[in-house]
């Protein structure tokens, strides 16, 4: 019982990085995130466009509110699985600063 566990548990594990390696080449210069309904999205760039855009905006604004579509956009990137970098770190943290 416990050896019929283990291949079932082998093949799962065999399947899921199949599907992990299949993704990324489909999804290659995009990046995972979660939407505002907890649905899996997937965004395209680094973040360092978005920031740019971003910056770009608030100093136009001043201290009037971000459009709608750059704060959805905001809180795609703040919840975006970037690798671990300082340019990520700073893109995550300004994204959670515009949101809060």
């Amino acid at each position: 019982m416990h050896q019929e566990y283990g291949r079932i548990m082998s093949k799962l594990d065999a399947i899921e990085k199949k599907l992990a390696q299949l993704e990324s080449r489909f999804y290659s210069g995009q990046v995972r995130s979660i939407d505002d309904h907890r649905q899996e999205v997937w965004i395209k760039g680094s973040g360092l466009e978005f920031m740019r855009t971003v910056l770009k905006a608030k100093r136009a604004l001043g201290k009037e509110a971000l459009p709608k579509d750059l704060q959805e956009e905001a809180r795609l990137w703040s919840r975006a699985e970037l690798p671990a970098c300082g340019l990520s770190d700073m893109v995550r943290e300004l994204c959670r600063g515009l949101i809060e």
